[in-house]
C-alpha cells in the first residue's frame, strides 16, 4: 500500500475483466479515497479518472471498474508492468543509442498523439478538473461550471504514460507524480508543472502562478514537451534553469525554447 496524490494505492487482482473464463485473473490498481477526504479531494480523485470518460483506446489506461456509491471510493486501473514512460527512459540514458536505435521511441510519440487526439475528439483535454455538485458528475457529462471547488489543471508528460509489458504506451497514471517526481512541480496548491506547461495556459504575478483554462492546444504544447522527453532519455525540461527562471524566461517575454535534443535519431529532425 503507498501514499498517491489523492488517497492510497495498491496492486490487486480482478477475476474476469476481460472476457474470459471465471478462473482467469487481471492484475489491477485499486485507488482508495478514505471517508476521511474532504470534498475538495474527492472531486480532484474523480477528476483524475476524467479521461476514461470518452470509452476505451488500446493506448489510454483502462478504467476497469469504480465504486461510488460507498466510502472508500475507489477506481479499479490497469496495472503496467514496465512503470511509467519517464522511469523506463531513465534506466535507458547511460545507453541512449541502445533505445534510439529501436523504433520504440517513435512508436510512443504515435501512440501518445493518437491517445490524445482521440481525448480531443471526444471534447475532452487532458485532464481538466472541475467540481461541483455531484460527484458522479465526471462520469456522465462534461462539466464547465463556476464554483468553489472549480479549477484547471493538465499534467500531459511521460510521468503521467505507462508502459505495458509488450512496452506499448498507455496514457494515465496512478496519482504519484506529484511524490515521485517532486522536482518537476513548482509546489504550491495543487504543484504545477510549469516547465511542461503552454505560456498562455498559466496566469503568472509577483506572487502567485494561476491555472487558466486547459485548451487542446495547451495539450499539443504539451505534447511537444513530452516528444522532446522522449528523444532526450527523460531529461527534465530547461534543466539549466530553476522553477523561477522558468516562469520567468519561457513563460515570460525572453521566450526561451527548448534546444534540439543531441540524439543521432533520424526521426528528431521531424520532431
Amino acid at each position: 500500500m503507498v501514499l498517491s496524490n489523492f488517497g492510497r494505492l495498491s496492486r490487486g487482482a480482478a477475476k474476469d475483466l476481460e472476457n474470459e473464463s471465471d478462473s482467469a485473473w487481471t492484475s489491477v490498481v485499486v485507488r482508495i479515497l478514505d471517508a476521511t477526504a474532504s470534498h475538495r479531494e474527492r472531486v480532484m480523485f474523480l477528476n483524475d479518472a476524467a479521461i476514461y470518460r470518452c470509452g476505451s483506446h488500446p493506448h489510454i489506461l483502462s478504467l476497469f471498474g469504480r465504486c461510488l456509491d460507498t466510502v472508500p471510493l475507489l477506481l479499479l486501473q490497469e496495472y503496467c508492468s514496465q512503470g511509467d514512460l519517464k522511469g523506463y527512459l531513465k534506466t535507458k540514458a547511460d545507453n541512449p543509442d541502445g533505445l534510439f536505435f529501436t523504433d520504440y521511441p517513435l512508436h510512443w510519440c504515435y501512440q501518445l498523439t493518437s491517445a490524445l487526439k482521440h481525448l480531443h475528439d471526444n471534447k475532452i483535454v487532458h485532464p481538466t478538473y472541475a467540481g461541483k455538485a455531484s460527484l458522479l458528475l465526471l462520469f456522465t457529462v462534461p462539466c464547465d461550471c463556476d464554483g468553489d471547488y472549480y479549477f484547471h489543471y493538465s499534467d500531459l508528460a511521460t510521468r503521467n504514460c505507462q508502459l505495458a509489458s509488450d512496452l506499448a504506451l498507455k496514457l494515465g497514471d496512478y496519482g504519484l507524480s506529484t511524490t515521485k517526481y517532486p522536482e518537476d512541480y513548482y509546489q504550491g496548491s495543487p504543484a504545477i508543472p510549469v516547465r511542461w506547461r503552454s505560456p498562455e495556459s498559466l496566469n503568472c504575478t509577483l506572487t502567485t502562478i494561476q491555472s487558466k483554462k486547459i485548451t487542446p492546444e495547451d495539450n499539443v504544447w504539451s505534447l511537444g514537451v513530452t516528444v522532446w522527453e522522449i528523444y532526450t532519455c527523460g531529461e527534465q525540461p530547461y534543466s539549466a534553469l530553476s522553477d523561477d527562471e522558468v516562469v520567468s524566461q519561457v513563460l515570460g517575454p525572453p521566450n526561451v525554447r527548448l534546444t534540439r535534443p543531441t540524439s543521432s535519431n533520424r526521426n528528431v529532425d521531424y520532431m
